[in-house]
């Protein structure tokens, strides 16, 4: 830090060499005691920042959320966007990481452009985005703000490499109630935004409720399977293949099935997908191959 010390007196002064080595010992004091209020103000900034971009990383964001959220009614929501870059990793594999460092600093310089004065903006991790609209918007007009992000990231200029085909998938969440955990907002817009991605990317999704039973059923049945497995509750059924031509079965198609103990019968449809994000599936196709 730069800095001086000014003495000032009505008068004449005495400048005995006790009285220089007062002025000298306070000025050492003085800057010692400046010298750690901005190294406590710049680890400070360093939590709550992420270094790469300079916008706020999740624990920046958490306790900025907070602060607004507390203001939140339903006739003043607040609204958030969570924003994922499409296509991000394709990037990094062709170019390397420090183009796409290049580029998450230029995305983050277009969000910033792009929202609306008082609005924050975040970078939890990774090619993931939070934007926080901190005053009351109605719905369209944060879709309208979503389109519009989502247009603008759909090419994005590299020095040295040209133009970059991305995109973003975004999920909107609205905070109505000061009493409710932030946690849950991000939560509900992170499901939208998968919502989005699953509709194809490049657009923006609304969370609705059934979002949020579907992520719970997600996250049980992921849970679960591994002890159907274990507890032998897969069952097999056997579907004929019937030829038209001289009336015989030829073959049988087998189906798996899994008879909870309490909810009954699941169908594939439910749990097949949940085995194959999760690697459970070769769980479940060994114990088929051996029944």
């Amino acid at each position: 830090c730069l800095g001086f010390l000014a003495v000032v007196a009505p008068g004449p002064m005495d400048w005995a060499e006790s009285r220089r080595r007062q002025l000298l010992e306070l000025r050492n004091r003085a800057t010692v005691a400046l010298s750690a209020a901005n190294r406590e103000d710049r680890l400070v900034h360093e939590a709550r920042h992420d270094s790469l971009t300079g916008l706020l990383n999740r624990a920046g964001l958490l306790e900025a959320l907070r602060d607004v959220a507390g203001h939140s009614t339903p006739s003043s929501p607040m609204a958030v966007l969570f924003i994922d870059v499409d296509r991000f990793k394709a990037v990094n594999d062709a170019h390397g990481h420090a183009v796409g460092d290049q580029v998450l600093r230029d995305i983050a310089v277009r969000l910033a452009r792009r929202l609306p004065l008082g609005a924050m903006l975040a970078r939890p991790g990774g090619d993931e985005f939070i934007a926080v609209l901190g005053k009351a918007h109605a719905a369209d007009a944060v879709a309208r703000l979503a389109q519009t992000i989502c247009m603008d990231l759909s090419l994005v200029a590299v020095a040295n490499i040209g133009p970059v085909s991305l995109g973003a998938s975004i999920g909107i969440a609205f905070h109505d109630d000061a009493q409710r955990p932030v946690d849950e907002v991000l939560r509900h817009a992170d499901q939208a935004m998968y919502e989005a991605k699953r509709r194809g990317k490049g657009r923006h999704a609304f969370f609705e409720p059934e979002l949020d039973v579907a992520a719970q059923r997600h996250a049980l049945i992921e849970r679960e399977l591994p002890l159907a497995v274990e507890r032998n509750e897969l069952r097999l059924v056997y579907q004929p293949r019937f030829d038209l031509h001289d009336r015989r079965i030829h073959s049988a198609e087998a189906l798996v099935r899994w008879h909870h103990p309490t909810r009954g019968l699941c169908l594939p449809s439910e749990f097949i997908p949940v085995a194959e994000d999760s690697d459970l599936i070769e769980r479940v196709g060994q114990w088929v191959i051996e029944a």
